[in-house]
């Protein structure tokens, strides 16, 4: 899956683009390319394109939007949760974006700072390995948030930016105890008061506000703790089925998968037996899992065709260590914890001991913690080997899983791998690369080094290519 995409706030307009790739029509025409609405993290922003789920988009004709109102291309800012409507090129590296919509999930003034994580409008923004900050974070700092609705009162930030000050507060999340004769609910912790408002939607419709529906909210906050609204806005999948041939998101999955159904922030998404995943099994998807998504769109709902666990990783390595629910691995600074849906096939916690090998298929949780969804014992070897996504790039240095590695001291090549699932049926998306395109975060790679005296020296990373 190359585009799979959601965004806390989606706005459309969806007008098919005239271009270097020609006419088409419902995906069809001699050019192959096809039209697609494509909503997630900014992975990499310059002149004139950028990165979201690793398709590069030229973005030098696209009309950008913030709450509706155009703004200058240079908002298009890494981290920034955006939806692209365009045309994607046959090749599927290469899109033309038509209309890049963007808004922050929360304006405001920071209340408190616990490690990492803040307090701002009552709801708590989780700080993680990918998030993109301008500086550091203090009470009383007035800032933009963009991030991924995690549950009731928390937001996963993917940006967070200073401003120097704000005419009103802004707030994104889950309405809850709502009371519609009074015009009053509340977002996480905050009182919102919308009396004498009615629901405004990106098509106008004026719906009235609905327990556990996402809503966007633009007001004051009064003395009295209360935000006083004015505007309000319900932030759901306005989209005609046919607008797009594709459609992809990116998100936070927020209800447990019941009859093949689960919501991915306030979207709701089918699958069935013809669904592929990428990274991870149906039964890996749970409440708190980053996924994208792809499919599409019947009677606002996606029936997913692909469905790519964005933390997920594979690794082969030394145990180094076993403490009651937790592996440790020689050379890697990651705890593997052990949960009621981690698989054993070979092995167990109480079977396992220092200096055996093993492969595990885990989901990878931020600051050195992963979870395991599968163990299997390995063949006691020298060379360690990690395969997942890249998280986070400075300079050379990418992270996977957590693991750092120096990618300039490294030979990185392509390989004609394929993504082939494997025995217990895992399985990551390949990747379309070359090596002169170089590493973007989102990019699936395998890294391989040797283990020697308790240290790992990383010798190659290897893109999938196909």
């Amino acid at each position: 899956m190359k585009l799979a995409a959601q965004c806390l706030r989606l706005l459309l307009v969806g007008l098919l683009i005239p271009g270097i790739y020609g006419c088409i029509s419902g995906g069809e025409g001699g050019t192959g390319a096809r039209k697609i609405v494509s909503s997630g993290r900014i992975t990499e922003a310059q002149a004139g394109q950028v990165a979201v789920n690793g398709i590069t988009f030229n973005t030098s004709k696209a009309i950008v939007e913030r709450n509706g109102n155009r703004v200058a291309n240079n908002q298009l800012q890494l981290g920034v949760i955006v939806t692209i409507e365009g045309v994607l090129a046959a090749n599927q590296k290469k899109g033309e974006a038509d209309r890049i919509s963007l808004s922050e999930s929360l304006v405001g003034a920071v209340d408190q700072v616990n490690g990492n994580q803040l307090q701002i409008l009552g709801q708590t923004v989780k700080i993680t390995e990918n998030t993109v900050t301008d500086s550091s974070l203090n009470p009383g700092d007035f800032i933009e948030v963009s991030g991924f609705v995690e549950d009731l009162g928390i937001i996963v930030a993917t940006r967070i930016q200073h401003v120097d000050s704000i005419n009103e507060q802004h707030l994104f999340g889950v309405a809850s105890k709502l009371d519609s004769t009074a015009g009053t609910f509340f977002i996480g912790t905050i009182q919102v008061d919308y009396s004498g408002l009615t629901m405004g939607g990106n098509d106008d419709d004026n719906n009235d506000v609905v327990e556990g529906s996402i809503v966007e909210v633009v007001g004051t906050l009064m003395n009295d703790g209360v935000l006083k609204a004015s505007e309000l806005h319900q932030d759901r999948f306005n989209f005609n089925d046919n607008a797009a041939d594709s459609f992809e998101f990116e998100g936070v999955v927020t209800t447990t998968p019941a009859q093949g159904s689960f919501s991915l922030g306030y979207m709701k998404v089918t699958f069935n037996a013809n669904t592929r995943f990428f990274g991870g099994r149906a039964q890996d998807i749970f409440t708190g899992v980053h996924i994208t998504v792809e499919g599409k769109l019947v009677n606002g709902v996606i029936q997913a065709t692909e469905i790519d666990f964005q933390e997920a990783f594979k690794l082969v390595a030394e145990v180094s260590g076993v403490d009651g629910q937790n592996i440790s691995f020689t050379g890697l600074n990651l705890n593997v914890e052990i949960d009621d849906k981690t698989d054993f096939t070979g092995t167990s916690l109480n079977t396992m001991a220092t200096g055996d090998w093993l492969q595990v298929r885990g989901r990878n949780k931020g600051s050195g913690i992963a979870v395991a969804l599968a163990v299997t014992p390995m063949d006691t070897q020298t060379q360690v080997t990690l395969r997942g996504r890249v998280q986070s790039l400075k300079g050379d240095v990418l992270s996977v899983a957590g693991i750092t590695i120096d990618s300039s001291q490294v030979q990185v090549s392509t390989s004609p791998d394929n993504g082939a699932d494997d025995e217990d049926g895992f399985q990551f998306e390949p990747l379309i690369l070359s090596t002169t395109q170089g590493i973007q975060v989102g990019n699936t790679v395998t890294a391989y080094g040797d283990l020697s005296m308790g240290q790992i020296q990383w010798t190659s990373i290897v893109f999938d290519d196909n």
